[in-house]
């Protein structure tokens, strides 16, 4: 089922067979992250990268209250861009690491960087919790389609979702995608500082990195709980 179509993309529900091409694609998007050289151990090599998104994406697939969706280019039918749209209950969180039954964490993982980032980003999760809500994540565009406007009519398409369900939607944006998701609509409610320059090699010129979390249509969010 074609859910928006242009000239030149179309976005559709996302399927089983696409997952491996939207777990190559999350990587290829996030691999440039200042955050990820100390997140995987493997980086610059992206083993630890595709088993983390794989972990993530096959999650977000399995859950009945999250669509997985792509967008696809209408002349070679070739999968340029992906987000996932999910309803989140009043107890949920972001996605939180897997840990295994003896505590460890997914392999490949560097766990010291990877329990501070968490603290720091539950700083954001705290704010909606108690607050159902859709959260966007996993949004990605191709390098070569980036700035052609498919993003934002990714996240305007889950917004109008949102909005018939009656309730705000919410994501965690990093510094490059922030004034996009400013210029569909949402605003910042809080935002995190990560001190990068700690985890590198002395003045290794990282220096600190910024999370932020954003919401739009907050007044639906504010009425439910007046409710």
């Amino acid at each position: 089922m074609v859910l928006i179509t242009s000239k030149n993309h179309s976005l559709l529900p996302a399927t089983e067979a696409d997952l491996p091409t939207l777990i190559n694609l999350l990587t290829t998007s996030y691999f440039t992250e200042a955050l990820c050289p100390f997140m995987f151990a493997s980086w610059p090599d992206t083993k630890d990268m595709l088993a983390y998104f794989t972990q993530r994406v096959l999650a977000r697939h399995s859950e009945s209250s999250s669509e997985l969706l792509k967008v696809v280019d209408a002349q070679d039918g070739k999968i340029i861009a992906m987000c996932c749209l999910s309803l989140m209950s009043a107890d949920a969180g972001s996605d939180p690491l897997k840990f295994s039954e003896d505590g460890k964490g997914p392999e490949g993982i560097n766990l010291e960087f990877a329990g501070y980032a968490a603290t720091k980003f539950v700083e954001i999760d705290k704010w909606m919790m108690g607050k159902r809500h859709f959260l966007i994540s996993s949004c990605a565009v191709t390098p070569e389609c980036q700035g052609q406007g498919i993003g934002s009519a990714m996240v305007n398409y889950c917004v109008k979702k949102s909005l018939e369900g009656g309730l705000p939607t919410y994501l965690t944006a990093f510094p490059r995608a922030r004034s996009m998701y400013a210029k569909c609509g949402f605003e910042v409610v809080q935002d995190i500082v990560l001190d990068l320059n700690s985890f590198g090699t002395k003045d290794s010129g990282y220096g600190l990195y910024r999370g932020y979390g954003m919401i739009i249509n907050r007044h639906l969010m504010e009425a439910e709980v007046v409710a």
